[in-house]
């Protein structure tokens, strides 16, 4: 006998599939539905579905009902489409019927989506008045407005790489009071690897778009906006550690490393340093948190695990920080000054 687990998928959520499944594979089967079969299964994306949404939305999360309404309206509009494609709805009072209904979800969503970006440019202005570094009024500003933290931080992420590819080209480096600075750039080599990158990206994309063009549009297209994708992300990566050293103050160390390691570590956090000359042992690496596009000089050994957040959101706990730093025995020797602490060198 199959048991689901409780932290598995949801019965309701696995109900909800279940629907959309039958509803299609009936309509694709069916040579020529019937009328009364048609609007059944219309009715099933456009208000079905959509109450569905909402009663697991508010199930979850009874104070988010604005955003349970908002992710039951999408839905609609997601049925709406999807009825278009697949079912052919017959008679002229009901096809008006569900195209009202349609343009009523649609304003519906573009009111809440002014109301969510009201309120996050109101936090974000809050934020950076308050002294917040933009990447991080960026974090704290969606994680105030969404609807769940991890949908807050996946937003906040693709925000910080729009941001920082496209308007922070004239900002200075973030710096704090009684705060020393440790830049990261120079001996990871961002600048090469986005330059080196984004060439080989680009001309061996032409290629390969032409290339695949010939059997699928689609999947050529879908490849060309994939290597822009990353483009933007390797500039957003070298310009976020840019403008974002290690700060390291007398109880905190301020570590925003492209998308890859956000986390700010405080002192008596950190049991030892050491100049780092080989990989770490194999056992060790699923519990540290890296760079992606460079090799490392420094490893900051946690006394507990601490959380880091990562690519798209991602939160984990570590017990190893490694870092690129442009002057890593200034970095040790700023850092020596806690007795508690261990050198490694």
């Amino acid at each position: 006998m199959v048991r689901l687990n409780r932290n598995s998928i949801s019965w309701p959520l696995a109900f909800l599939l279940l629907i959309a499944a039958s509803d299609i594979a009936m309509m694709l089967t069916a040579q020529s539905p019937p009328s009364l079969v048609s609007m059944g299964v219309a009715l099933d994306f456009m208000l079905v579905l959509p109450l569905l949404v909402f009663w697991m939305r508010m199930r979850r999360q009874s104070n988010k009902k604005p955003a349970a309404i908002a992710q039951a309206l999408a839905t609609a509009l997601a049925g709406y489409f999807t009825a278009q494609w697949f079912v052919p709805i017959h008679g002229s009072g009901f096809r008006p019927a569900i195209d009202m209904a349609a343009l009523c979800a649609g304003i519906g969503l573009s009111a809440y989506v002014f109301y969510f970006l009201t309120r996050l440019r109101a936090s974000y202005r809050f934020l950076r008045k308050d002294g917040a570094s933009p990447v991080d009024a960026i974090a704290n500003a969606f994680a105030g407005t969404a609807s769940s933290e991890k949908l807050g931080r996946l937003f906040a992420h693709e925000a910080s790489i729009g941001y920082h590819a496209l308007l922070s080209w004239r900002k200075k480096p973030y710096t704090k009071e009684h705060a020393t600075a440790f830049s990261t750039t120079e001996q990871s080599n961002m600048l090469v690897i986005v330059i080196a990158a984004a060439h080989l990206l680009v001309l061996e994309g032409i290629g390969l778009h032409f290339l695949i063009h010939q059997w699928s549009a689609v999947a050529a297209w879908i490849l060309s906006l994939s290597n822009a994708y990353i483009i933007f992300v390797l500039i957003a990566d070298f310009r976020l550690t840019k403008l974002n050293p290690v700060l390291v103050s007398e109880h905190l160390v301020r570590i925003r490393f492209a998308h890859d390691i956000w986390t700010d570590l405080r002192r008596e956090q950190i049991s030892g340093i050491r100049l780092l000359t080989e990989p770490l042992p194999a056992r060790e690496l699923r519990t540290t948190a890296a760079p992606l596009f460079c090799t490392p000089n420094i490893v900051l050994e946690m006394a507990t695990p601490v959380q880091v957040t990562s690519r798209f959101g991602n939160k984990r706990s570590v017990k190893h920080v490694n870092l690129c730093i442009d002057r890593p025995q200034e970095f040790i020797a700023a850092l020596k000054v806690d007795p508690d602490l261990s050198l490694h060198e």
